[in-house]
């Protein structure tokens, strides 16, 4: 059996449109559905009640008594999953025709240690073959292409086999501040040689944002610092953090956001900006003081006054009788 999990918050329309689809590609192919609502108003399942949805005697709903966030609500999914296979399927991404075919056909042909089969989708781009990654070192190098991590981030084209993301459910709620938890449980399983097959084929249709609703690129951004307190991986940090940072800022915005502090755009407090530019003062260590003069009046006025008492010591070493003379 195939589950199929879908977090859901707020988005009653776009998530029924998917229940219909997946209904109509269902035929006699063994799939449970499971939706996680995360706090939505109303709840889903009075929705689906409401607007007469065909598909519950195949599918379950679990309500969070809270919201959660959507990084936790994704991992719920791998909680409540309890087949050998699930995907991971979001609420706005309509399943296209082929797509249960497709993917039982790779579930049939995957190895025991194939821990998660990756489409392609229009979120980013594979390449124009199949292939296997068979380790850290391959994830890594696969993800410098930002287009490849693109897709490698995006959940409705990821079949996981759910007893490997299970293990790691503990440290992937350690780290919903990346924005993308799940990352962590691939990379923990690729450091245990467990492959990722990459199939090019798309199942889904990528959904496309309304009015008002967006990704929220910054906030991704962000996350991706939060990568540098992961335990371990310390390849995955010193090679790929930088330029997954780098890739998800705007330049325009990058440099106006490091330079001016007092104009932050974002109403976040003092200590988290005090904390974020430290933080991402170590991707460029070369001009991490000029970071650090940013953070506090304090810690501005000590680096200044050492500035300054350099500068002057310089003047002294290269003409101390000139110096005393003006003063």
């Amino acid at each position: 059996m195939l589950t199929i999990a879908i977090p859901s918050f707020n988005r009653h329309g776009k998530l029924l449109k998917t229940l219909n689809s997946l209904y109509l590609f269902k035929g006699n192919l063994p799939i449970k559905v499971i939706v996680v609502d995360n706090f939505s108003t109303p709840p889903i399942s009075d929705y689906l009640l409401e607007n007469k949805y065909s598909g519950f005697d195949y599918t379950e709903i679990f309500r969070n008594n809270g919201n959660i966030g959507a990084s936790a609500n994704v991992l719920m999914c791998f909680a409540y999953a309890k087949s050998e296979w699930m995907w991971l399927l979001g609420d706005d991404d309509l399943p296209l025709s082929n797509c249960l075919n497709s993917i039982f056909s790779e579930i049939k042909k995957a190895d025991e240690d194939d821990f998660l089969i990756k489409f392609n989708s229009h979120a980013g781009g594979f390449p124009d073959f199949d292939t296997t990654i068979y380790n850290e070192e391959e994830f890594i190098k696969f993800c410098a292409n930002f287009s490849y991590y693109s897709n490698m981030l995006f959940i409705s084209n990821s079949i996981f086999r759910v007893n490997s993301m299970q293990r790691n459910l503990r440290v992937m709620f350690e780290y919903t501040s990346t924005m993308s938890p799940h990352i962590i449980g691939i990379l923990n399983n690729v450091s245990e040689n467990r492959h990722i097959k990459i199939v090019n084929c798309i199942i889904t249709e990528h959904g496309i944002a309304q009015e008002g609703e967006t990704w929220n690129w910054h906030r991704l951004s962000e996350g991706v610092l939060y990568f540098f307190d992961v335990k371990g991986h310390t390849l995955f940090k010193t090679e790929m953090v930088r330029k997954l940072f780098q890739n998800y800022i705007n330049p325009n915005r990058f440099y106006g956001s490091l330079f001016v502090y007092s104009f932050r755009f974002k109403n976040y407090s003092i200590d988290y900006w005090r904390w974020y530019y430290l933080k991402s003062s170590f991707l460029f260590s070369g001009i991490k003081s000029v970071y650090l003069l940013f953070l506090s009046k304090t810690i501005k006025y000590y680096f200044s006054s050492r500035l300054i008492n350099f500068i002057i010591s310089k003047i002294i070493k290269s003409n101390p009788i000139a110096y005393l003379e003006r003063c």
